[in-house]
């Protein structure tokens, strides 16, 4: 998460919104969203690469960015069956925000 008036490569994902600037709430929001299996599920299945372009997101739901989100929150969400979450749990590896590779 950048700071207000900072700049980034586009070596970075970056969300914007046209209105206003997220608070600090919401980018950390935005966080627990797209560090989910859910999120990354659905980028993943329109990308060959780790070059991502902007369709990957094409499948990806904007979300309510007031609140956290968790992958059993999205599935009951978006009315998942078991079959579906059991194939995204067993094709995106769990992700550790803090850094560690473990």
């Amino acid at each position: 998460m950048s700071e207000p008036e900072s700049c980034s490569s586009n070596t970075y994902a970056v969300v914007i919104r046209e209105s206003k600037a997220f608070s600090k709430e919401e980018a950390e929001n935005i966080i627990s969203y797209i560090t989910t299996k859910f999120f990354r599920f659905l980028v993943a299945i329109k990308t060959s690469t780790q070059d991502i372009a902007p369709k990957a997101y094409e499948f990806v739901p904007i979300q309510d960015f007031s609140k956290t989100w968790t992958d059993n929150e999205l599935y009951l969400k978006y009315d998942l069956v078991k079959e579906e979450i059991d194939f995204i749990e067993s094709m995106i590896r769990p992700m550790d925000v803090g850094g560690s590779d473990e």
